[in-house]
């Protein structure tokens, strides 16, 4: 959701971002090319940010012109639902290798935040309270503090 009435869907079948006016139900294709999309995140200003459930890439797709870019993805793993925390960072799910990532939106720097966490698919960050949550295809749901998982020095590139 946009703020303005529109609900922002990643289409996986077709590799597409699509804006859905709630209102009039209108559609309409905001980016193509987005291979095996699957979650999604706005930011304040105009940008969507689309994992992809079944390969590295987190995608950058502008609102107004579907202009995108590769912002990264952890090597070998997936980025199949995407959190933004607001400071720049997003949190992906890895649900092929149970981890949380966390990635620099400015240079595509990541490192794990968790490891162990089953098959995670959802997460959702609780800014007010310092806590990011993660529900995986097990039927659990993982509480994570932000705090403890800031790394010192901030983000690190994952080199294994």
């Amino acid at each position: 959701m946009d703020g303005t009435g529109k609900a922002y869907v990643a289409s996986w079948n077709d590799g597409q971002l699509i804006a859905v006016d709630l209102q009039s139900g209108e559609k309409k294709t905001i980016a193509g090319g987005l291979v095996h999309a699957s979650g999604v995140a706005l930011d304040r200003n105009g940008k969507a940010y689309v994992g992809q459930s079944d390969g590295t890439t987190l995608y950058e797709v502008g609102l107004t012109d579907g202009a995108k870019r590769v912002v990264t993805g952890p090597p070998g793993a997936n980025t199949a639902r995407v959190e933004l925390d607001g400071a720049g960072r997003a949190y992906v799910t890895d649900p092929s290798g149970g981890r949380l990532y966390e990635v620099g939106l400015a240079d595509g720097a990541q490192r794990v935040v968790a490891s162990g966490l089953g098959h995670p698919f959802g997460v959702a960050l609780d800014g007010g309270n310092g806590q990011i949550y993660v529900s995986n295809q097990e039927g659990q749901l993982w509480r994570l503090s932000q705090r403890a998982a800031r790394a010192l020095g901030g983000v690190g590139k994952v080199v294994a």
